[in-house]
């Protein structure tokens, strides 16, 4: 079994539910249902440390990271030519959030955002690439405040992801409090083989807060909910010149390629099946 988010945590983390005898009986129930396989795998170390927690017995836990294509997803790809397309301009500065549009990313923090900058920084453009429950909201709410630097786009063909993560400036990574040490988002590992500069809200004692502490340069990291620190993080990356992030794109290559992971993969496939 991989376990790539914990739903359960993730909905009482964010507040949703709020019933202690209720969250006992589901995480009981998961932990019934886990403990029944040969192997939980799960893709990050605190996600490893929850699997733990909830009796899995350490010979049964391990760790299965999301992996990326580095020879696909990678600073200069083929394929469309999204900034023509979409008729962005050269000076344009594309700030991109691409992925689920949920309740738990919390991207009205985009909206407070994208209304501070348009003063101070008029080339930049927040493009919002997904779907999800909350997005007729978001278009609803742009068009009430009259952010004309905010575009939606739906979500795109899988054979397109590598030609738009290279044509963002910068990258935003948004989760809400209480969601960073549930989730991994998977878009990061396609943000750091892109080579792109990004920006990640989440507090320093989670699994992102870690990974961008002990590897520094290959993203920023800003406090969840913080608007005035999330614009102000926005603000100095616009002012870079360099679009590639060289250290993220290294960080990809070492430790996120899809052989290296696969590889570790197939060693605990091998081993289940000796020890049966």
């Amino acid at each position: 079994m991989h376990v790539q988010d914990f739903e359960i945590e993730a909905f009482f983390g964010l507040g949703f539910g709020s019933s202690v005898t209720l969250k006992r009986i589901l995480t009981d129930l998961e932990t019934c249902i886990m403990r029944r396989f040969d192997r939980v795998s799960t893709i990050s170390q605190s996600m490893l440390n929850r699997l733990v927690s909830l009796h899995i017995p350490t010979k049964k836990a391990y760790l299965y990271p999301n992996w990326v294509d580095i020879n696909l997803i990678r600073p200069n790809p083929e394929g469309r030519d999204m900034r023509t397309e979409w008729e962005f301009l050269p000076h344009h500065k594309i700030i991109l959030y691409a992925g689920n549009i949920g309740k738990k990313q919390g991207l009205e923090l985009i909206l407070d955002a994208a209304e501070a900058l348009s003063k101070t920084h008029p080339h930049a453009i927040f493009l919002l690439a997904g779907n999800g429950p909350v997005k007729e909201e978001l278009i609803y709410a742009v068009k009430r405040r009259a952010l004309s630097n905010i575009i939606f786009k739906p979500l795109q063909p899988l054979a397109d992801l590598p030609a738009m993560l290279a044509m963002a400036d910068i990258h935003l990574v948004i989760q809400k409090r209480g969601a960073a040490d549930a989730v991994m988002p998977s878009k990061l590992t396609g943000i750091l083989a892109a080579g792109g500069y990004s920006i990640i809200t989440a507090d320093a004692d989670t699994e992102l807060g870690r990974l961008v502490w002990n590897n520094p340069g290959i993203a920023e990291l800003v406090e969840p909910e913080n608007k005035d620190a999330f614009i102000k993080s926005i603000a100095r990356m616009l002012d870079l010149t360099e679009r590639f992030n060289r250290k993220a794109r290294n960080f990809a290559v070492k430790h996120l390629a899809k052989d290296v992971i696969l590889q570790d993969f197939e060693r605990q496939l091998r081993e289940i099946i000796g020890s049966s």
